[in-house]
């Protein structure tokens, strides 16, 4: 597997942010995914025709990442006791981020506490996420697609609306892009995935098929093709974008074939966990469990 750097992430504001997320994925009513998914976007369009590591997701997830606008519902909205945690959570996470500028809260940081005048306090954090707007936002995309990466069911629905809107403008997207779509009018096959990408679908998939669970780490090969699958296939307008792939055993992806989006959210947990093998002590006894 090639190397990753390690990286501290902000999970507490990603977790909030992927919940929002997927909420309004399937909120047509107050949500346009078209606008996000904008196929007139020549940026977007060119991660549907090959991986990359600023995927589709990430474009999606930007629209629901704006951490001024965090900050300022937290001081209209809520008492400072209210609002104290999780300004400080935020503090705790921007602190974090390599090449943040002009960071003045790390007596706030280190005593848990918002000291001195409250809406001070609030205009000095407002005028540093200003400052490091896009390295803020950039930094909650990066984290939030790191938990829904995970979720091959949430891969699957919005992977099927990337296809809606790719099969919604097939015309335009064939008239302008010709050579990356087929005479039926679907994307042309990428098949010559970077290493990143496939070392990240079978870490992520955790070296088993995702559908029978045979487990491929002695099996798998970096250019056996049969092994990478499209989740949303090419021929039912999915596209090649990186959130788009998941890890399927030969004998799987060749019954899956073009003709299912069949996925599932099987993983490898970090301990198995059976409510009827615990044993609670009953109320008021002294027994320790073992």
């Amino acid at each position: 597997m090639a190397k990753v750097r390690h990286e501290a992430l902000a999970t507490s504001s990603a977790t909030q942010i992927a919940s929002l997320v997927i909420d309004y994925l399937q909120d047509s009513n107050n949500f346009s995914f078209e606008d996000a998914i904008d196929v007139h976007n020549k940026n977007i369009v060119n991660r549907m025709f090959k991986p990359d590591k600023k995927t589709l997701l990430h474009y999606f997830i930007e629209w629901f990442c704006d951490p001024y606008e965090d900050i300022d519902n937290l001081h209209k909205n809520c008492s400072i006791e209210e609002a104290e945690f999780p300004l400080i959570r935020m503090l705790l996470e921007f602190e974090q981020i390599p090449d943040i500028k002009e960071f003045k809260f790390h007596k706030t940081v280190q005593d848990r506490q918002i000291n001195g005048d409250y809406d001070s306090f609030i205009s000095e954090l407002k005028s540093f996420v200003t400052l490091n707007h896009d390295l803020i936002k950039d930094h909650l995309v990066h984290s939030t697609f790191q938990i829904l990466f995970l979720d091959r069911h949430f891969l699957h629905d919005f992977n099927k609306k990337v296809s809606e809107v790719i099969k919604e403008n097939k015309e335009y997207l064939a008239s302008a892009y010709p050579k990356n779509l087929t005479n039926k009018q679907t994307i042309r096959r990428n098949s010559n995935w970077p290493k990143w990408l496939v070392d990240a679908i079978f870490y992520r998939d955790k070296g088993h098929c995702v559908i029978c669970r045979t487990n491929l780490t002695n099996q798998y090969s970096v250019d056996g093709t049969a092994n990478i699958d499209h989740i949303i296939p090419l021929k039912l307008y999915g596209s090649n974008d990186s959130s788009n792939y998941q890890l399927l055993c030969n004998s799987c992806n060749a019954s899956k074939g073009a003709r299912t989006t069949e996925t599932n959210n099987m993983n490898v947990p970090f301990w198995n966990y059976d409510y009827k093998e615990i044993k609670e002590p009953e109320e008021g006894s002294d027994e320790v469990t073992e």
